[in-house]
């Protein structure tokens, strides 16, 4: 593994947010991916817990790409946890989501 790929929800979702989250996986067999909670980007409390918690468990100086959905949800507590670089990955800004 050379870096990580948080993607919120099931990859398996046909729409082009998440078809796009498959070929970056395909395109780069070595990007494993850390799964999150799908209520993203309205996360419970206990969501980001679990999210805080699998963000910590990735080794040390491994790269996470964030995609969009999470990182906009996401607290300095949460990101506080990264021990390594952080790549945002944001093909949808939430702003624009009205």
């Amino acid at each position: 593994m050379t870096a990580v790929f948080a993607v919120p929800g099931d990859l398996h979702t046909r729409s082009g947010g998440y078809a796009y989250a498959r070929e970056i996986l395909r395109l780069l067999p070595d990007l494993a991916h850390l799964p999150l909670s799908g209520r993203f980007p309205l996360p419970t409390d206990a969501d980001l817990a679990d999210t805080a918690r699998r963000l910590a468990e990735v080794p040390d100086g491994v790269p996470v790409l964030l995609d969009g959905l999470a990182l906009g949800a996401l607290p300095d507590a949460c990101l506080d946890r990264l021990r390594g670089p952080a790549v945002a990955l944001v093909h949808h800004p939430l702003c624009l989501e009205t």
